[in-house]
């Protein structure tokens, strides 16, 4: 007899479309001005402004043949060198290949650390995926965690990464250029106290992904536990609380034992249906 677990989790669908977000400075771009027009960055590229500004705080360039790459993609060390340059923060002179003197100032400032992945020319040289950004973009503006698959949700709450359709994070989603800086510069405005808009169905879709359910996004009128139980609990918020291994039932079927897990959220998409009919429910 085996065990299987199956989760449905019910997200509220609606129409957004986000392009993703992210930037980049390496060892073989060349520098371009900020007034420069890239030959392929028109006005109503998504990314425009952002990358207008990032080319001008000199933390990324564009190259000599006129052109910006924007759908180029971002290597981990690329993506480090530019939030460090970009966040100002302290650069030592170090010898080795061009983005150590980033990679430890990245370590000095938290934004890195040795259990991401190996600290080697090879790992550091890979392209960098959305999930990966959405890390060093919450540890940029202060937010930790112990579970690795909650830095989505992190990222999504404060602003930084948006949806790259309806509801779709694309964690595994490899970073562009453009992409790159747009989130630098979310990650500098929020530094300077600056309010984001927020993808809510991105991160309904984050909060799934983190702990099986979005219905803290969905329904936050729901949760009213005083901040005082959170904080008796060690949680740092509500969302913490929720504790998926006690929405298991177990019983014993005719085949065997057998472990359900169903969790289902109806969408608040359809506002006539009664309040109590929105709940988490197990099936074993």
């Amino acid at each position: 007899m085996k065990k299987q677990v199956i989760k449905f989790a019910g997200i509220a669908l609606a129409a957004v479309l986000m392009a993703g977000t992210m930037g980049i400075t390496s060892a073989n771009v060349q520098a371009a001005t900020a007034t420069t027009q890239f030959s392929d960055v028109e006005s109503t590229h998504w990314g425009a402004s952002a990358i207008t500004k990032g080319v001008s705080k000199g933390y990324v360039d564009g190259y000599m043949n006129g052109t910006f790459k924007p759908d180029a993609s971002v290597t981990r060390a690329e993506f480090v060198k530019m939030v460090v340059s970009a966040m100002g923060l302290e650069i030592t002179p170090a010898n080795g290949k061009w983005f150590t003197e980033y990679v430890d100032a990245a370590s000095k400032a938290d934004l890195y650390v040795s259990t991401d992945f190996n600290d080697s020319e090879v790992a550091w040289t890979k392209v960098m995926t959305r999930e990966e950004m959405a890390r060093v973009a919450a540890r940029a503006i202060g937010e930790t965690t112990k579970e690795d698959d909650k830095w989505m949700y992190l990222a999504t709450k404060a602003g930084l990464i948006k949806g790259v359709g309806i509801g779709q994070i694309a964690p595994k989603g490899l970073t562009t250029r453009a992409q790159a800086i747009v989130v630098i510069e979310r990650i500098l405005s929020k530094n300077t106290g600056a309010s984001l808009d927020v993808d809510k169905y991105a991160v309904g879709s984050a909060e799934i992904a983190w702990h099986g359910t979005n219905i803290f996004t969905v329904m936050p009128e729901m949760w009213v536990t005083p901040e005082s139980d959170v904080k008796r609990a060690g949680k740092a918020s509500v969302e913490e609380m929720w504790n998926e291994s006690k929405m298991t039932l177990h019983r014993r079927m005719d085949c065997g034992k057998a472990s359900w897990t169903l969790l289902l959220l109806l969408t608040l998409l359809i506002r006539t249906i009664p309040i109590d009919s929105y709940y988490p429910i197990s099936i074993n």
